[in-house]
């Protein structure tokens, strides 16, 4: 599933909680750059949450590149990240 909503990828993840819980595909999304510190922390958190491991995506022919932790979030201005179900699950 790709999400490219400007700024609003959290809003539409969050409207999609329940199919991604249950369906678990696996998820590219948009981290704005405009979106300051706590609301890429909302995104990621949600991601985490529905036991994703985020990645940062390298390029087109690599998406995955290093695996994020909330340190990593203002790394970079605008990027886009990989969303790959855990085994498992949420947490």
């Amino acid at each position: 599933m790709k999400v490219d909503a400007e700024g609003y990828d959290y809003a539409v993840l969050a409207a999609l909680e329940d199919l991604l819980s249950e369906q678990r595909p696996f998820i590219r999304a948009e981290v704005f750059k405009l979106l300051d510190l706590a609301q890429r922390a909302r995104l990621y958190d949600l991601l985490v949450d529905l036991g994703y491991d985020v990645f940062h995506v390298e390029s087109e022919v690599n998406y995955l590149g290093a695996r994020l932790a909330r340190q990593d979030l203002m790394a970079w201005r605008h990027y886009d990240v990989f969303c790959i179900p855990r085994k498992g699950g949420s947490h």
